[in-house]
């Protein structure tokens, strides 16, 4: 006998989407143009800058949509190797 669970589609709610861009006041100090760009997933919100020409900035923030859909679907998590020790830093037999 076999039970079926309904699966919920969270995944459009969690992935994170590209929202906007538009020109943005240059930061103190810098020069060129700035642009202001959103971010969201589900109801957080992402805003950052960015220097650069409109299409520049449109390519690298959809790219770095790409890589956070990615990184929370784990699809680039990477393994850490931790050697293991080759031998106690103390013995506790004699404690």
């Amino acid at each position: 006998m076999s039970t079926d669970i309904p699966l919920t589609n969270d995944s459009v709610e969690s992935r994170y989407q590209f929202k906007s861009i538009s020109v943005a006041s240059t930061p103190e100090g810098s020069d060129g143009t700035w642009y202001r760009y959103v971010i969201i997933q589900g109801t957080n919100e992402i805003t950052g800058l960015r220097r650069g020409n409109h299409g520049e900035v449109n390519v690298a923030v959809r790219e770095m949509v790409d890589r956070l859909n990615e990184r929370s679907a784990g699809k680039s998590a990477k393994k850490i190797k931790v050697p293991s020790p080759k031998s106690p830093p103390f013995d506790v037999s004699n404690v």
